[in-house]
């Protein structure tokens, strides 16, 4: 969604700039006018959204929505320092949808696009975020998260975001044989002014279909505790990516954290990622006990059976019946192709199209696209 913001040399305009670029929304610096060009500049952008932030004259400020309301059907914001109750039915009935309070701008502008998301777009679209997680090492989680991208680009024929959604050290890089530039904590260090021009120079762009953001690689002799990333940081980076990209997957940790838990609230789909082993599926269990006691929804969480056998497993009936849950998608297992797209830091599609493991991923692919559309985030 594109909006253009008139001001009146308000000396925290570039501060709620980055604000507003956070958020996901599209503001260029010619977008950024004083009031008197900002009818001019509407009528040469065609913004969804229009932003006046008051002058110090509130008059001023309502003579400005009256006439910016005259040039264009898109909502119109202003946001004014400590907004008095007189001054917020005024703007109104002169065509604003709402007023903000400077001093608490982020969290109210946020709650007024999530209002207005049903009734205009971000960016024409609102891609749909994919995120997978396994409280169990070893259970192929990015893997499955590589994969899982690298289909829905196939099936897209655009570009898709890969995130390595967790503190160091990360397994994408690895998996996929790269030395990233930039890492996911470059980018949440710096979280505060993370916009799209920024997030589009940080991502990787060196496999097909895909625009990775790795996380950095263990260093020998490091031993010091990882932080996990900031809830904020996490939401502003998610946000982005949505507006940017139609499809995006988060690789998350195994650590149940509250950056992860606020992934999993901005995702349209959530993977549980486990084999079919008794261990697996008593974490699982644990794991979604957890979850609902932080606020998130049972029913948000699909069943992934990876790396599964023909013998020697625990059957999809019981484990349907330990965590009362039905298995979402089976990933047969395939040791053989799996090392060597590893060995070569290629998804499993560059090695066979035709594979057993192959098509299950491009089944998989089909069917949370088909799921996480119809949910709501």
């Amino acid at each position: 969604m594109r909006i253009v913001v008139g001001h009146q040399n308000h000396s925290r305009i570039q501060e709620l700039r980055r604000v507003v670029l956070g958020e996901g929304l599209h503001c260029e610096f010619e977008d950024v006018v004083p009031l008197a060009r900002l009818a001019a500049r509407i009528t040469e952008a065609s913004p969804d959204l229009v932003l006046l932030i008051s002058p110090e004259q509130p008059a001023e400020l309502l003579d400005v929505i009256k006439s910016v309301h005259q040039v264009t059907g898109a909502p119109i914001l202003a946001a004014a320092a400590s907004p008095e109750v007189e001054t917020l039915r005024k703007a109104v009935r002169a065509g604003a949808r709402e007023v903000l309070d400077l001093d608490r701008f982020d969290q109210e502008l946020r709650e007024v696009l999530v209002e207005l998301e049903p009734e205009v777009s971000r960016g024409g679209h609102r891609g749909d975020v994919f995120a997978t997680y396994s409280p169990c090492g070893g259970a192929g989680v990015s893997t499955v998260a590589i994969n899982l991208a690298d289909q829905l680009g196939r099936k897209t024929r655009d570009r898709v975001a890969l995130v390595d959604l967790k503190p160091a050290p990360g397994d994408l890089a690895l998996l996929l044989d790269l030395v990233p530039k930039y890492t996911v904590d470059d980018v949440c260090r710096h979280w505060h002014r993370l916009d799209r021009q920024m997030l589009e120079h940080v991502m990787n762009r060196n496999v097909a279909h895909l625009d990775i953001l790795a996380q950095r690689e263990g260093v020998r002799g490091d031993t010091s505790v990882r932080d996990p990333l900031h809830p904020r940081a996490v939401q502003r980076l998610v946000n982005l990516l949505r507006c940017m990209y139609g499809a995006t997957v988060l690789d998350l940790s195994h650590e149940s954290d509250c950056g992860s838990r606020e992934a999993m609230g901005l995702a349209n789909w959530i993977g549980l990622v486990i084999r079919p082993e008794i261990p697996d599926v008593r974490r699982a269990g644990w794991f979604l006990e957890d979850a609902v006691a932080h606020g998130l929804q049972r029913e948000r969480f699909h069943l992934v059976l990876n790396q599964c056998e023909s013998r020697g497993q625990v059957s999809r009936a019981r484990i349907e019946q330990i965590l009362d849950m039905e298995v979402f998608h089976m990933i047969p297992a395939d040791h053989r192709l799996a090392r060597r797209a590893i060995n070569e830091g290629i998804p499993l599609a560059h090695m066979s199209r035709i594979s057993r493991i192959q098509r299950s991923f491009a089944a998989l692919a089909r069917r949370a696209t088909s799921q996480g559309r119809s949910s709501l985030v």
